[in-house]
């Protein structure tokens, strides 16, 4: 601002402020082409030697003014800017890939790393080395047989496994082991749902006691329970939501426990299931109970009826309806479980339930 300052009052007084102030109202952002840049240089060093802005500050503040309208400032575009290389996050592990053998490693693996930087793993990826952190983990999941696409798998959903002591993890394997966990059940846990190996083994007793006591469940029937559905053991709101849901299931809907133990031995999956999803399996349920008339006895034998959506089940029920095919008495002939109304795609329905072509439920469903 000083050298403005300085610039400005030199030019001032060979040409005379109006003039400058005039080119300014015009909007020139070009210094008087009757300048030349020695003239300027020439009077900036006078200026420099002979101005003292603390003796007429209110005449050196008008200067300043005219001098940013004489000298505007060059204001970068947002293009300009976003060319800039330090103004764009470029620090990600796509781009540590070329100088890491430990990221090029895992990518040959199959670790998708992207995945990865969602997850805001790059600190920990930076700071890997491979035959340390890395290998080690690998040839323990391929002794118990779990094989390479399914490792990379493991490592791309759950990460943090290569922050656990190898000893830990090894401990937890043996846990299941000890529990008799078949080691082809074994593979199924971690394999899809590798949370399995970042809990702790008190956290693992604790959740597989939950549902053992809460069930009723004998220790083959826990195995079933944790082999059929992995996630569901190992979901960050076990049990708080599975407690919620059972009251959903119990209180809401009239299920009594020996129904709930079949439905969710049968379709552990019911449980797993958000608040703001509860509404839709109510809805569900009504349909199937309430209006359709299965009793529970039936909805418990079909449990996965219950979790498939009443928007899709309620035109087919009109449908039957429309041709005198809604018969849901086991007694009678032509009988529609809820399997058959809920299970089928709309081919298998239209020719196996309803004995018509397809084409005309698509036609029906028009209509609605």
């Amino acid at each position: 601002m000083l050298r403005n300052l300085y610039r400005l009052q030199t030019i001032i007084i060979r040409h005379g402020l109006r003039q400058y102030s005039d080119k300014a109202a015009v909007g020139s952002s070009v210094v008087n082409k009757h300048v030349s840049e020695s003239d300027i240089e020439a009077m900036f060093e006078y200026s420099v030697q002979k101005s003292k802005i603390s003796d007429n500050w209110p005449d050196a503040m008008d200067v300043i003014t005219k001098a940013e309208e004489v000298f505007p400032l060059d204001k970068p575009t947002k293009e300009q800017l976003l060319n800039i290389r330090a103004s764009r996050p470029t620090m990600t592990l796509a781009s540590l890939v070329p100088q890491s053998k430990t990221l090029q490693n895992l990518v040959d693996l199959g670790v998708a790393l992207h995945k990865w930087d969602e997850k805001g793993k790059l600190p920990m990826a930076a700071k890997l080395d491979f035959d340390r952190d890395v290998a080690p983990l690998v040839r323990l999941l391929a002794d118990i047989t779990v094989s390479p696409d399914v490792i990379s798998h493991m490592l791309t959903r759950n990460p943090e496994l290569l922050e656990e002591p190898l000893e830990d993890i090894q401990v937890r394997l043996n846990y299941l082991a000890i529990k008799n966990f078949s080691k082809d059940a074994i593979v199924t846990l971690i394999s899809e749902s590798p949370k399995w190996l970042s809990l702790s083994v008190k956290q693992i007793d604790a959740r597989l006691g939950f549902f053992q006591k809460t069930f009723d469940l004998t220790g083959g029937e826990v195995r079933h329970l944790a082999v059929s559905d992995p996630g569901l053991i190992t979901w960050v709101k076990t049990p708080v939501q599975i407690r919620r849901n059972l009251f959903c299931l119990n209180e809401e809907m009239g299920f009594s426990k020996e129904e709930l133990k079949m439905i969710v031995l049968a379709c552990p999956h019911i449980l797993f299931k958000k608040d703001e999803k509860m509404p839709d399996l109510l809805r569900q349920f009504e349909l199937l109970h309430n209006v359709i008339k299965y009793p529970h006895s039936t909805l418990a034998k079909f449990p996965i009826s219950l979790c498939r959506k009443w928007y899709n089940t309620e035109p087919r029920h009109l449908f039957l309806q429309s041709l005198g095919r809604a018969q849901y008495d086991p007694n009678l002939p032509n009988y529609v479980n809820p399997g058959m109304l809920t299970e089928l795609d709309d081919v298998e329905f239209s020719e196996d339930v309803a004995k018509v072509h397809v084409g005309l439920y698509n036609q029906f469903l028009k209509t609605l």
